[in-house]
């Protein structure tokens, strides 16, 4: 997390994001940064820039669960096959 003290140095704390629930964890702490009106400029580009890569990382991770998950479906014939999840992004 970037913090911009009072003399308006940025400080660096590298909060390291785990899994998905911290990464969107951070994102809206992020943005509640960026909805400051006191924000510096230099402090709003250092938050939007983390802010970017960690939508670049929660969607790698979503991209991942999703070429994990599998369906279970009943055949016509009764029999019970697996298929891998297909999920349609609309937008």
């Amino acid at each position: 997390m970037n913090i911009e003290d009072s003399s308006g140095n940025i400080e660096d704390n590298n909060i390291q994001v785990q899994d998905f629930e911290t990464g969107i964890n951070r994102l809206e702490q992020i943005v509640n940064g960026l909805e400051q009106k006191e924000i510096s400029l230099k402090s709003a580009l250092v938050l939007f820039r983390e802010g970017i890569e960690l939508i670049q990382y929660c969607t790698g991770l979503l991209d991942k669960a999703e070429q994990q998950m599998e369906l279970l479906l009943e055949g016509p014939d009764g029999q019970i096959r697996i298929e891998a999840a297909s999920f349609i992004m609309e937008g």
